[in-house]
């Protein structure tokens, strides 16, 4: 598994990339080269091993709207979509 929980980068950047990240764009620009490391990790793994089985880990987590209020329905939901 050559990542662990990828996808809470949207959660903590600083966390998960080693750096602060100052926009959306930077963070998409990671993201992308994890995905690039992500494909070459794979790559050299059924090169070594072309029966191995290679995966990732995604985190999954539970969100719950702090109240009724639309925007923090709206809110809980744009947390769902970026967390899956």
């Amino acid at each position: 598994m050559p990542f662990n929980e990828y996808n809470c980068i949207w959660i903590d950047r600083a966390y998960m990339t080693g750096t602060p990240v100052e926009n959306d764009a930077d963070m998409f620009r990671m993201i992308h080269h994890m995905d690039l490391c992500y494909a070459n990790a794979c790559k050299l793994v059924h090169e070594i091993d072309p029966k191995a089985k290679v995966g990732t880990n995604i985190a999954n987590n539970i969100a719950y709207p702090a109240s009724p209020k639309p925007e923090d329905v709206e809110e809980c939901e744009r947390h769902k979509y970026f967390m899956g």
